[in-house]
Protein backbone atom coordinates (compact mmCIF):
# COMPACT_ATOMS: atom_id res chain seq x y z
CA UNK A 1 0.00 0.00 0.00
CA UNK A 2 1.40 3.59 -1.06
CA UNK A 3 -0.03 5.89 1.64
CA UNK A 4 1.25 9.20 -0.68
CA UNK A 5 -1.89 7.87 -2.96
CA UNK A 6 -4.70 8.49 -0.38
CA UNK A 7 -4.86 11.99 -0.94
CA UNK A 8 -5.37 11.18 -5.11
CA UNK A 9 -8.20 8.68 -4.06
CA UNK A 10 -9.77 9.52 -1.30
CA UNK A 11 -11.62 12.32 -3.42
CA UNK A 12 -12.70 10.12 -6.44
CA UNK A 13 -14.15 7.36 -3.85
CA UNK A 14 -16.33 9.87 -2.07
CA UNK A 15 -17.32 11.24 -5.54
CA UNK A 16 -18.53 7.49 -5.56
CA UNK A 17 -20.18 7.65 -2.58
CA UNK A 18 -22.02 10.77 -3.24
CA UNK A 19 -23.10 9.50 -6.49
CA UNK A 20 -24.34 6.34 -4.36
CA UNK A 21 -26.51 8.31 -2.29
CA UNK A 22 -28.22 10.57 -5.31
CA UNK A 23 -28.98 7.03 -6.84
CA UNK A 24 -30.21 5.30 -3.31
CA UNK A 25 -32.38 8.21 -2.79
CA UNK A 26 -34.05 8.96 -6.37
CA UNK A 27 -34.21 4.94 -6.70
CA UNK A 28 -35.97 5.53 -3.23
CA UNK A 29 -38.49 8.13 -4.39
CA UNK A 30 -39.56 6.71 -7.81
CA UNK A 31 -40.11 3.60 -6.24
CA UNK A 32 -41.98 4.58 -3.68
CA UNK A 33 -44.28 6.40 -5.97
CA UNK A 34 -44.59 3.43 -8.43
CA UNK A 35 -45.16 0.98 -5.58
CA UNK A 36 -48.10 3.34 -4.52
CA UNK A 37 -49.54 3.07 -8.32
CA UNK A 38 -49.28 -0.47 -8.52
CA UNK A 39 -50.67 -0.97 -4.91
CA UNK A 40 -54.14 1.19 -5.86
CA UNK A 41 -53.98 -0.81 -9.42
CA UNK A 42 -54.11 -4.52 -7.40
CA UNK A 43 -57.05 -3.30 -5.02
CA UNK A 44 -58.62 -2.62 -8.58
CA UNK A 45 -62.88 -3.83 -8.75
CA UNK A 46 -61.83 -5.12 -11.94
CA UNK A 47 -60.05 -8.07 -12.12
CA UNK A 48 -58.40 -8.04 -15.36
CA UNK A 49 -56.52 -4.98 -14.10
CA UNK A 50 -55.37 -7.19 -11.20
CA UNK A 51 -54.08 -9.66 -12.97
CA UNK A 52 -52.59 -7.85 -15.58
CA UNK A 53 -50.52 -5.51 -12.18
CA UNK A 54 -49.69 -9.09 -10.94
CA UNK A 55 -48.57 -10.63 -13.80
CA UNK A 56 -46.41 -7.55 -14.40
CA UNK A 57 -45.07 -7.31 -10.52
CA UNK A 58 -44.34 -11.16 -10.85
CA UNK A 59 -42.28 -10.39 -13.76
CA UNK A 60 -40.33 -7.83 -12.79
CA UNK A 61 -39.49 -9.89 -9.42
CA UNK A 62 -38.55 -12.77 -10.88
CA UNK A 63 -35.72 -10.81 -13.66
CA UNK A 64 -32.27 -10.21 -12.42
CA UNK A 65 -31.71 -6.76 -11.57
CA UNK A 66 -28.56 -6.46 -13.68
CA UNK A 67 -30.48 -7.51 -16.41
CA UNK A 68 -33.67 -4.76 -16.17
CA UNK A 69 -30.88 -2.12 -15.99
CA UNK A 70 -29.41 -3.08 -19.15
CA UNK A 71 -32.80 -3.56 -20.57
CA UNK A 72 -33.97 -0.34 -19.56
CA UNK A 73 -30.39 1.43 -20.70
CA UNK A 74 -30.25 -0.10 -23.96
CA UNK A 75 -33.60 -0.67 -25.03
CA UNK A 76 -35.02 2.84 -24.44
CA UNK A 77 -32.53 3.98 -27.23
CA UNK A 78 -34.37 1.90 -30.00
CA UNK A 79 -37.16 4.50 -29.08
CA UNK A 80 -34.78 7.12 -29.80
CA UNK A 81 -34.70 7.98 -25.86
CA UNK A 82 -31.56 8.39 -24.78
CA UNK A 83 -30.73 8.42 -21.03
CA UNK A 84 -27.26 8.45 -19.03
CA UNK A 85 -26.06 5.88 -17.17
CA UNK A 86 -27.03 7.71 -14.42
CA UNK A 87 -30.86 8.20 -15.38
CA UNK A 88 -31.10 4.17 -16.29
CA UNK A 89 -29.91 3.45 -13.30
CA UNK A 90 -32.55 5.47 -11.29
CA UNK A 91 -35.20 4.20 -13.76
CA UNK A 92 -34.60 0.59 -13.35
CA UNK A 93 -33.58 0.25 -9.46
CA UNK A 94 -36.64 2.56 -9.18
CA UNK A 95 -38.91 0.19 -11.24
CA UNK A 96 -37.62 -2.96 -9.92
CA UNK A 97 -37.94 -1.75 -6.33
CA UNK A 98 -41.28 -0.63 -6.59
CA UNK A 99 -42.73 -3.71 -7.07
CA UNK A 100 -41.57 -5.02 -3.89
CA UNK A 101 -41.47 -1.99 -0.73
CA UNK A 102 -44.82 -0.52 -1.37
CA UNK A 103 -47.13 -3.33 -2.15
CA UNK A 104 -45.90 -5.26 0.79
CA UNK A 105 -47.12 -2.17 3.23
CA UNK A 106 -50.45 -2.28 1.26
CA UNK A 107 -51.19 -6.24 1.33
CA UNK A 108 -50.90 -5.63 5.09
CA UNK A 109 -53.20 -3.22 4.72
CA UNK A 110 -55.80 -5.18 2.97
CA UNK A 111 -55.43 -7.65 5.63
CA UNK A 112 -56.60 -5.45 8.33
CA UNK A 113 -58.89 -3.91 6.47
CA UNK A 114 -60.08 -7.61 5.55
CA UNK A 115 -60.09 -8.12 9.77
CA UNK A 116 -61.11 -5.18 11.21
CA UNK A 117 -63.76 -3.61 8.85
CA UNK A 118 -62.03 -0.27 9.18
CA UNK A 119 -60.86 0.75 5.18
CA UNK A 120 -60.90 4.34 6.09
CA UNK A 121 -58.96 4.08 8.93
CA UNK A 122 -56.83 1.36 7.66
CA UNK A 123 -55.84 2.98 4.04
CA UNK A 124 -55.78 6.43 5.72
CA UNK A 125 -53.08 4.93 7.83
CA UNK A 126 -51.28 3.62 4.59
CA UNK A 127 -51.46 6.68 2.74
CA UNK A 128 -49.84 8.50 6.00
CA UNK A 129 -47.10 6.23 5.68
CA UNK A 130 -46.32 6.28 2.20
CA UNK A 131 -46.66 10.33 2.77
CA UNK A 132 -43.98 10.07 5.74
CA UNK A 133 -41.64 8.08 3.80
CA UNK A 134 -42.03 9.87 0.42
CA UNK A 135 -42.10 13.61 1.29
CA UNK A 136 -38.60 13.83 2.87
CA UNK A 137 -36.71 11.62 0.43
CA UNK A 138 -38.43 14.16 -2.34
CA UNK A 139 -37.10 16.86 -0.33
CA UNK A 140 -33.83 15.48 -0.36
CA UNK A 141 -33.68 14.64 -3.46
CA UNK A 142 -34.93 18.77 -4.84
CA UNK A 143 -31.74 19.86 -2.15
CA UNK A 144 -29.41 17.51 -4.17
CA UNK A 145 -30.44 18.76 -7.34
CA UNK A 146 -29.97 22.06 -6.10
CA UNK A 147 -26.93 21.47 -4.83
CA UNK A 148 -24.99 19.35 -7.98
CA UNK A 149 -27.19 21.91 -10.25
CA UNK A 150 -25.00 24.75 -8.84
CA UNK A 151 -21.70 22.45 -8.51
CA UNK A 152 -22.18 21.42 -12.09
CA UNK A 153 -22.75 25.98 -12.99
CA UNK A 154 -19.48 26.18 -12.28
Amino acid sequence: MHWHDIADFVPILLQGAVMSVVITLGTLVLSTVLGLVWALLKMSRYPVVVRLVTAMINVVRGLPMIVLLFYIYFMLSNYHIQVTAFEASILGLGFGYSTITVAEMTREGQLIAASTFQNMTVYTLVAIGYLAMSLPLMSMMRALERRFGKHRAK
